[in-house]
């Protein structure tokens, strides 16, 4: 018991390293707004959570946020920034995870997850960027946009959000059916 524990940490952490550096590769989707930006860092977040479980796999969410945040800077704007991605992770993974998690693994279901996991995100994104981290940004590094908050999370936010949920979804899809004996081998060990 205690040796499977250690394990489940170990994995945990190696899934939260990964994650860590795939925040580095990160592009821009929506021209004008280079800030906001598609990684694949959810992905051994999510693989975490169908191993592991839910608690863990939170738990590689949280490890891969504090990670990020000692190794670049305690900095406001850098903490506003990793709370937004830290609820955009749990919102998307969590949603996607609670579709999948008692059902088949088809094409079919992974393309229902994905989706309400992508509605999911852009509804709660969109919400939280219109209430409190668009404002926060405005107030603590002075972001000036060219139009209404409203306007920003209709023709940019939003559209973010369902551009990197598609290929977040996608890029699941890929990987869990290429690995998917493997997943429910380890997911059974653990």
């Amino acid at each position: 018991m205690v040796q499977t524990r250690t394990r489940k940490y170990v994995v945990a952490a190696a899934l939260a390293g990964l994650a860590y550096l795939l925040y580095y590769i990160s592009f821009p989707v929506i021209p004008g707004f280079t800030w906001m930006k598609v990684d694949f860092s959810d992905l051994p977040i999510l693989l975490a959570f169908f191993i592991l479980g839910p608690a863990d796999g939170l738990l590689v969410a949280v490890l891969r946020s504090l990670l990020y945040f000692v190794l670049t800077g305690f900095d406001a704007a850098n903490f506003i920034g990793i709370a937004a991605g830290f609820l955009a992770t749990v919102t998307f993974v969590f949603s996607l995870y609670r579709f999948l998690a008692a059902r088949d693994k088809s094409i079919t279901n992974i393309i229902m997850a994905g989706a309400i996991a992508t509605i999911a995100l852009t509804v709660v994104m969109s919400l939280a960027n219109w209430a409190v981290v668009t404002p926060l940004y405005m107030r603590v590094i002075g972001l000036q946009l060219p139009f209404s908050i409203g306007r920003y999370v209709l023709t940019v936010v939003a559209p973010f959000n369902v551009i990197k949920g598609i290929l977040l979804t996608v890029t699941f899809g890929l990987i869990y059916r290429h690995l998917e004996n493997w997943i429910e081998h380890k997911h059974r060990e653990y």
